[in-house]
């Protein structure tokens, strides 16, 4: 069954035979047993994975009523700031996904050192803490599920990523108060 999904219409997934071989078989554990002893396969799938990581919105999929007489796929551009500037991020492979996500600690932990107040303190440690779920999401997913509808399946490490991006924006507009004034 090399190259089908579970959504193919030749896929047996149905059929309660396979599914007791199959999930017999495969389990969470084998899955990682197998990324360890083939970690070309891990890298390959998670920077496919990395290409899609940041964008919010399958290009596959659009959001208009059939009704609209829009073309199926068609995507509004009303509200698409934001999903714009994700989707054209520069990172567009794991390693440029870890550099990013590797600065985002560095940062994190720089500021964590130089905080004078517990709560200050704090926050610096709920922004690395969002970093390391971030990280731990998009591995999670991507090794786990494989790079089936990968934009959807990323919701929870896009969100992690957007909470981020806001902590440290307002960090640095803070700082910026601090330095102007």
């Amino acid at each position: 069954w090399i190259g089908t999904d579970a959504f193919d219409k030749k896929a047996p997934i149905e059929d309660p035979a396979f599914r007791e071989s199959f999930y017999s078989q495969i389990t969470p554990s084998s899955v990682a047993g197998f990324y360890s002893t083939h970690p070309d396969r891990a890298l390959g799938l998670l920077d496919r994975a990395a290409r899609q990581g940041f964008s919010l919105r399958p290009e596959y999929l659009g959001n208009f009523e059939e009704r609209s007489g829009r073309s199926p796929g068609a995507q509004s551009a009303t509200f698409d700031v934001w999903s714009s500037l994700r989707a054209n991020f520069p990172s567009k492979s794991l390693a440029g996904l870890t550099f990013v996500l590797g600065m985002a600690a560095l940062g994190g932990f720089v500021v964590w050192k130089r905080c004078g107040t517990l709560e200050a303190k704090m926050l610096a440690e709920l922004f690395l803490l969002l970093v390391a779920m971030s990280a731990l999401e998009f591995a999670v997913v991507c090794l786990g599920g494989g790079a089936l509808d990968t934009v959807k399946h990323l919701f929870a490490f896009n969100l992690m990523v957007d909470m981020g991006a806001i902590m440290a924006a307002s960090y640095v507009a803070y700082w910026w108060s601090k330095v102007v004034n």
